[in-house]
């Protein structure tokens, strides 16, 4: 998506580009394409080349306490919210080097190309 962005889309905020790839992926992910986010899309993302710290305030895998900690209380989010975000895990894989998980959050490699209820 790096080299994407740079050849294609410079024009716009990295930040964006990657929301927008997100939101591309759950539509093309999801059963029939019926989640288009295109409609709830916003623009005018700001790039930073350093986050130092973002790490440390993800939540942990022990509990809905970290959850409510860090999405609720920390972000003003509603549990509502929180679920949806957390519900993005069914896609893909982590990288111990950035959220302390190494591999997909469901079954097999084949289940994290699928935008379903997998995670939960």
């Amino acid at each position: 998506l790096r080299l994407l962005h740079e050849e294609k889309y410079s024009f716009i905020s990295r930040a964006d580009f990657w929301i927008a790839s997100a939101n591309a992926v759950v539509r093309q992910t999801s059963i029939d394409n019926a989640l288009d986010l295109k409609e709830t899309f916003f623009w005018g993302r700001k790039d930073r080349d350093l986050c130092q710290g973002s790490g440390e305030r993800l939540p942990q895998a022990k509990s809905c306490n970290e959850i409510e900690d860090v999405f609720l209380r920390n972000m003003g989010l509603e549990w509502k919210d929180a679920v949806a975000l957390m519900g993005g895990h069914t896609l893909g894989r982590g990288d111990r080097d950035f959220s302390g998980h190494h591999g997909t959050w469901v079954d097999t490699d084949e289940d994290a190309q699928i935008f379903d209820k997998g995670y939960y």
